[in-house]
């Protein structure tokens, strides 16, 4: 299992991070995607098979129309 974390920043909307995780979720090779927003972060954790990558993740993020800052862990 591979675990990679960004910072959210400015995220406040309950509709983002529903958003997010059902997008991230979606991925091939996904096991489990949270995210906090107190902490303004997404966590994400690969099953290690390479059908899904960072930049899949972070795409998935953008493309559900939020912003990810830089890549925290992983």
């Amino acid at each position: 299992l591979k675990t990679l974390a960004w910072g959210l920043p400015g995220w406040q909307a309950a509709a983002e991070t529903c958003t997010v995780l059902r997008r991230a979720t979606q991925l091939p090779g996904v096991t489990s995607v949270s995210v906090n927003l107190l902490m303004n972060s997404a966590t994400v954790t690969l099953d290690g098979s390479g059908a899904t990558g960072p930049r899949d993740v972070l795409d998935a993020i953008e493309d559900a129309g939020a912003a990810a800052a830089h890549r925290l862990v992983g």
